[in-house]
């Protein structure tokens, strides 16, 4: 678990307005093996129903922005540290973050092409 206080204590800058929210990264295996996957099953109902039993567990806060199926991953809002915390310990749940800015560095794509 890394909390937004977390990644701009190391510099990180923390997307702020509509897009805030954390990245949660779901281990694919755990949902196949779940009572909403089983048997190696695996789509967007599986990754929603898992979201929403979370959901019931932290008492309704999980607010859903947007699924990502293909990468197990959702970017959600509505949870306060003690329930991020409680939402990191279980076994489905790989990693949470803040969704962050992501600066890439103008000059990569000329560094590449003069070494060429």
């Amino acid at each position: 678990l890394t909390t937004a206080s977390m990644a701009e204590a190391n510099g990180q800058q923390v997307v702020q307005g509509k897009d805030a929210g954390y990245i949660v990264t779901f281990k694919k295996s755990k949902l196949e093996e779940s009572e909403t996957g089983g048997y190696g099953v695996y789509n967007m109902n599986v990754l929603q129903d898992t979201v929403s039993l979370l959901n019931d567990e932290l008492e309704g806060n999980i607010k859903v922005q947007s699924y990502y199926t293909l990468s197990s991953m959702a970017l959600i809002n509505g949870l306060n540290e003690k329930d991020l915390a409680k939402l990191a310990k279980n076994d489905a749940v790989s990693h949470i973050e803040p969704n962050m800015v992501i600066k890439l560095d103008p000059n990569e794509g000329e560094k590449k092409s003069k070494s060429k």
